[in-house]
């Protein structure tokens, strides 16, 4: 889905704040510490991004509008969205709330199923969608990066390696900033460098299993599979944007409250625990 999800659906219902700098956030203070959640492309455009402080965000922008998380309709608006995936495929992989992979494999042609999806999308949420296709997880998730906002992109087998070349490294999976140095530091910055090293360099400079994986990335190649959930094993609740305790009780209260979320959840679902795991 496309502009962070919550800020896309938090205007659907409300076209007068349709094309405006928008963030969800639960504080609108101008010299708040509370971390904005998400931003639309509007917001974005004055260098507004998540969690980023809501006063920082207001002196960026100060006509900024601000709306609260409104978690019923974000719910609601990802379940029709993961109906629709699953009318299109039943292997779709959830990732997040808005966020998933599909195996359409032997369903027709990958752009028009891409791009009806997308229409339906929009017509019964009202919320924009991008979608990214390639012959493998890996690139069809990178070409979703080029897709954005309200569009699809599709890289064919033979376009993998032309479409990465040129890709800083820091865009493949596994490599962060410890290993963005690293490299670096050998002048490998981008994918196309990469090309000229071998699995074992990479792996003396990262480690055998991240340098391994470096270089499968780096010429496209990935062996995952879309993967329908399992089982549910688990039961929980989570929360973490906006929880700010003045004392000592209100942590206590907190916690209290959360406890109560997930014995609601664990009845709903009719099942029991043995574990209860904080973290």
């Amino acid at each position: 889905m496309d502009t962070y999800f919550n800020a896309s659906a938090a205007v659907v219902g409300y076209p007068e704040l349709q094309g405006k700098p928008l963030v969800v956030c639960h504080s609108n203070s101008s010299k708040g510490t509370a971390e904005i959640s998400a931003a639309n492309y509007e917001a974005r455009a004055h260098g507004i991004k998540a969690m980023m402080s809501i006063g920082e965000a207001k002196t960026r922008c100060p006509n900024l509008l601000v709306v609260p998380y409104m978690y019923d309709k974000f719910q609601t608006i990802s379940e029709q969205v993961y109906r629709l995936l699953l009318r299109t495929s039943s292997a779709v992989q959830p990732l997040s709330c808005d966020e998933a992979y599909l195996d359409v494999t032997g369903l027709g042609d990958p752009e028009l199923l891409a791009a009806a999806l997308r229409r339906d999308i929009l017509a019964t949420t009202h919320c924009t969608a991008s979608a990214g296709i390639g012959p493998n997880i890996l690139v069809a998730r990178l070409a979703t990066r080029r897709a954005k906002p309200n569009g699809q992109y599709r890289v064919t087998s033979t376009q993998v390696l032309p479409f990465l070349a040129d890709l800083p490294l820091s865009d493949l999976p596994g490599v962060g900033w410890a290993q963005q140095q690293k490299l670096a530091e050998k002048n490998l910055t981008t994918v196309r460098q990469v090309w000229s090293s071998s699995k074992e360099q990479l792996q003396r400079i990262l480690g055998e299993k991240t340098g391994s994986a470096l270089w499968a990335h780096a010429h496209g190649r990935d062996d995952r599979q879309v993967e329908p959930p399992k089982a549910r094993k688990s039961v929980g609740a989570e929360v973490n944007w906006g929880i700010r305790f003045d004392s000592y009780e209100d942590a206590e209260r907190f916690l209290a409250e959360l406890a109560q979320e997930v014995a609601t959840r664990m009845a709903t679902a009719g099942v029991q625990g043995k574990t209860v795991t904080l973290k």
